[in-house]
């Protein structure tokens, strides 16, 4: 099985970087997560249709683009390859095991676990025990600005799991026979009290799926907030 490693280096070749080398060597030059859809950004593309060319050539002009954005020189001829040692410095993210009923669906058949650099991590403001991957069952959060398409590696911090901090969640509800991914905000109802709003970001299932969660509503449905997206481990590896 496939296992990823953030810590790189370069060897010479022929021929023109893609957006996933790109993205990979800018993050060792800057030594800062940068994501697909940050390149996108900067070259002038959406963040859907650049995540759908990662492994297309940069062209020179769009090199130069990035290079003034991000104040760097990046070589022309170049290969990324794994290290062969691999040390303390890359700390191993493993699989969600919350509960046996629903962590196989959570996992993908190509990976075993993440190894990312633990400098990466650490930029993340987060402690590395505390983190677990799960891939995206579904295809809800394949939407917006930062869309999470299915099977994609989701980068989840368990120890953040206040339902009132908005951001995007890993939920499990019904003694966990439902996972999924949701985008959860404190607000208020017509009555004046303070509610979850649950959505997702794909507009094809918005309405069906939106609502208003009470804290009764999360007893009666045993919705358990699992954890904090941190990162979409898929852009940025």
């Amino acid at each position: 099985m496939k296992k990823l490693f953030t810590k790189l280096q370069l060897r010479l070749k022929s021929g023109n970087m893609n957006i996933l080398e790109l993205c990979s060597i800018l993050q060792l030059m800057k030594k800062e997560p940068i994501s697909f859809a940050d390149l996108g950004s900067v070259m002038g593309l959406s963040r859907q249709y650049v995540a759908k060319l990662k492994n297309d050539e940069v062209d020179n002009d769009k090199l130069e683009i990035v290079e003034k954005h991000y104040n760097v020189k990046i070589p022309r001829d170049f290969v990324l390859c794994e290290r062969k040692n691999v040390n303390s410095s890359v700390f191993a993210i493993p699989y969600w095991e919350g509960c046996h009923e629903c962590s196989d669906r959570l996992k993908r058949d190509d990976f075993i676990d993440l190894k990312l650099d633990i400098e990466l991590i650490n930029s993340w403001n987060v402690k590395p025990e505390n983190l677990c991957i799960i891939a995206m069952p579904g295809e809800e959060m394949n939407g917006g600005e930062m869309p999470i398409a299915n099977k994609d590696l989701l980068v989840i911090d368990i120890s953040r799991n206040n339902p009132y901090e908005s951001g995007v969640f890993f939920v499990t509800s019904h003694n966990c026979q439902r996972v999924y991914v949701r985008r959860l905000m404190e607000t208020l109802n017509e009555k004046g009290q303070s509610v979850v709003f649950s959505t997702v970001d794909n507009e094809i299932y918005k309405k069906a799926i939106e609502k208003y969660w009470t804290k009764e509503m999360r007893t009666e449905a045993d919705i358990k907030i699992i954890g904090r997206v941190i990162t979409n481990a898929t852009y940025t590896i």
